[in-house]
């Protein structure tokens, strides 16, 4: 990755992250917790057992992947849903009932210059935060 972004905000950048690596399909290969665990020598990871909660080692894996300007540059819009495929691939038994997702700052989104939509099913946050984002000039549904 030539010019890397550092989002502060893992929550954010899992988002991103679901949006480049599931939905546009930019960021190769896809993470799969099962292959993750099969191929992961540092431990067996039981995800069966584990599940519940973010794997360590996958969370890790994607706090630790480097997204490039350039592919940050494509993200238009993201949506926002305890069911994205990037949460089932971090811990593939949450039930999306926690804040174990929640997005805690929007405070660089300067990193994705062409966001124009946030569309919030589930994991939304406060009213303050809503207002900030729309104030921005972001379309935001929730």
């Amino acid at each position: 990755v030539a010019d890397p972004v550092r989002f502060t905000d893992l929550g954010r950048k899992l988002a991103v992250v679901d949006e480049l690596m599931y939905q546009q399909e930019v960021i190769q290969p896809r993470l799969d917790a099962r292959d993750f665990a099969r191929s992961y020598a540092g431990r067996t990871i039981d995800l069966d057992a584990e599940g519940h909660r973010p794997v360590p080692e996958i969370l890790a894996y994607l706090q630790d992947l480097q997204i490039d300007r350039s592919e940050a540059a494509l993200v238009h819009e993201l949506v926002i849903d305890a069911g994205n495929d990037v949460y089932r691939e971090v811990a593939p038994l949450w039930d999306g009932e926690d804040d174990t997702f929640d997005i805690g700052s929007w405070a660089d989104l300067d990193l994705l210059p062409h966001l124009a939509s946030l569309d919030f099913v589930s994991l939304t946050p406060d009213d303050e935060t809503l207002d900030a984002l729309r104030a921005r000039g972001l379309d935001v549904d929730a």
